[in-house]
């Protein structure tokens, strides 16, 4: 077998038959494609049955409900592919992405990394991609690391195949306690384990992002506690790793203090009042503060300023302002 494809599904029952249909469509012997379904309550069962006796290559596993991260970890256990790739539900790849992979995948690299577009409704919004790149000396992995980090081309799992045998002689699984930035802390796991790395310029990957009950479109009660404890289990992998140089370490500094951002423009699809997002932002900056992380470089010693200086009702007042006018 050569690619493994986990889907993990949780009440999909309008897309996930698209899902399907954009790989198992292909009639490839070589590819596996396995659908977790997450206790789904709706309609998806009775779809997932009807696409497995559609096509042969489908196994299908219902487990009870415990979240992506859980659900993708037992795909994994059951993957027999070289490789692996992730997709989510709603979401679905090109209809020749696999003889792209066969193209690519002459190199033997580890890692993967191909162009995605976002699109709502239909409509392409966005095409995400980065300069091709080819990596296999350890200088060049831990400049990838560092750039992958700081530009968040590793913040989703997705538009990406790894090879099957580091994910199993690493023991590197999802983290079921996180329920954001679990993407990212596998990807960066990863990377920190593979020699020859391949970012490529094909699009493949299509997400989307219609659906409006999203959970990162709603506001977060315990976010900043989330995004520490991203940070932590990213520094505890470096630290095993045989990366030795400060540069990696350097970027999850620089991590460290985005994500306080992306806790104060999370409070601005709350309806709190003034005063109690500003109680909050105060809780989250000594959070912050409490890891002393140092700043590295003078981008990331600017943007810790508020943190540290516990500017709260700029930064607010900031985010206010930012997110009216787009």
């Amino acid at each position: 077998m050569k690619y493994s494809v986990i889907i993990p599904v949780y009440n999909s029952e309008k897309t996930i038959k698209r899902c399907i249909d954009s790989i198992a469509s292909q009639e490839r012997t070589d590819v596996e494609i396995i659908v977790i379904n997450d206790g789904s309550t709706d309609m998806t069962e009775s779809i997932c049955n009807r696409m497995q006796n559609k096509y042969n290559n489908i196994v299908y596993i219902y487990k009870e409900n415990g979240g992506v991260s859980s659900a993708r970890n037992l795909g994994l256990s059951a993957a027999k592919g070289k490789y692996v790739m992730f997709i989510d539900s709603d979401d679905y790849v090109d209809g020749k992405c696999f003889e792209i992979f066969d193209s690519y995948t002459q190199s033997d690299a580890d890692y993967y990394q191909f162009v995605f577009s976002i699109e709502a409704n239909g409509t392409v919004k966005k095409v995400i991609s980065w300069p091709e790149r080819y990596v296999n000396t350890e200088s060049e992995r831990e400049a990838f690391i560092v750039e992958s980090v700081v530009t968040r081309s590793i913040n989703s799992c997705w538009a990406k195949l790894y090879r099957r045998e580091i994910i199993e002689k690493t023991g590197l699984r999802f983290y079921e306690e996180l329920s954001m930035g679990e993407d990212l802390t596998f990807v960066f796991t990863f990377l920190l384990s593979a020699d020859k790395i391949e970012r490529i310029d094909s699009r493949i990957y299509f997400a989307d992002v219609t659906n409006k009950e999203s959970l990162s479109r709603r506001y977060r009660e315990k976010l900043p506690e989330q995004k520490i404890l991203v940070y932590e289990k990213m520094l505890n992998a470096l630290e095993k790793s045989n990366i030795k140089g400060e540069s990696v370490k350097n970027s999850l500094a620089w991590l460290h203090y985005r994500n306080a951002y992306s806790v104060v423009n999370d409070l601005t699809k709350s309806n709190l009042g003034f005063l109690e997002r500003r109680k909050k932002l105060l809780t989250m900056c000594n959070l912050f503060n409490s890891k002393k992380v140092a700043p590295v470089g003078l981008k990331c010693k600017i943007i810790s300023i508020p943190i540290k200086f516990k500017l709260v009702t700029i930064v607010d007042v900031a985010f206010q302002v930012i997110n009216k006018l787009r």
